[in-house]
């Protein structure tokens, strides 16, 4: 292939008119080309090494965690429109048999007209889907939501993240400590509780606290009590119902006094 009177990009960021010459997708010298009849005008257009996303959950409405080889050839099919042609797809952290599953959809996605995957990356947090991988009591792994306030701040806090190396071992830790390493559980404890300190000075506010208010407030807004069992992470609803019971009563009360027999 030539591509003549195109001008192309240089290392120092500006652009030239010149005429490349490609064999088997690679650039050679003039001297070595090996004609194959194919040539591309691109006079009036910018040339330019294909891009690499190195870090992508997916496109086009697709989600490459899906495991569907339909919808990861729309994610290639776009990001080549977008002038990426090498691609590291994302997932979730799953167990080994989903993600044997999900890693299978590559083969049969792989096209001509999308980008190609040179590499793989797993990851506990999706921003594309506002989602996030958590490990339960039990060991028992769940997918949560997040909200958009939750997205800002955790994108925030990626940018500082991003420009801290961690120790050894803990390269993979979302959260470090001062120290950086992974934060622990009793840093979690001890954070909560200065900034709690400073909103109520009276009371004592744990993790499981702040869970458990969060339960509460979800409750009284949804009145949906598989809802707030699924989000506890409660295997029998029966649970959650004993730790709202309060709340049920509440909304006992409040029906009582809705409907009227007679008017007054």
């Amino acid at each position: 292939m030539i591509i003549k009177r195109g001008k192309v990009f240089q290392e120092d960021g500006n652009f030239l008119e010149q005429t490349l010459y490609v064999n088997d997708h690679r650039l050679v010298d003039k001297a070595e080309y090996q004609d194959d009849g194919e040539v591309i005008d691109a006079e009036g257009l910018l040339v330019l090494p294909g891009l690499v996303d190195i870090h992508s959950h997916g496109a086009a409405g697709e989600d490459f965690s899906d495991g569907n080889p339909e919808g990861f050839k729309k994610i290639l099919q776009y990001e080549k429109r977008c002038g990426i042609t090498s691609y590291c797809p994302t997932s979730m952290t799953f167990p080994k048999e989903r993600l044997r599953q999900i890693f299978a959809s590559i083969k049969g996605a792989q096209t001509e007209d999308g980008a190609t995957v040179v590499g793989i990356n797993m990851d506990d947090v999706n921003f594309s889907a506002n989602e996030f991988s958590v490990i339960r009591k039990g060991g028992n792994q769940d997918i949560l939501v997040f909200g958009d306030e939750a997205r800002s701040a955790l994108l925030n806090y990626m940018l500082e993240r991003e420009q801290v190396d961690a120790c050894p071992g803990h390269e993979d830790a979302l959260f470090l400590s001062l120290q950086k390493k992974r934060i622990t559980v009793r840093a979690v404890e001890n954070l909560v509780h200065k900034y709690a300190v400073i909103v109520t000075p009276q009371k004592k506010i744990s993790p499981h606290k702040l869970r458990s208010t969060y339960g509460t407030n979800l409750y009284r807004e949804t009145g949906d009590i598989y809802l707030v069992a699924d989000v506890l992470g409660h295997k029998d609803v029966n649970t959650t119902r004993k730790h709202y019971a309060a709340v049920s009563q509440d909304n006992r009360r409040l029906a009582a006094k809705v409907v009227k027999l007679r008017d007054d």
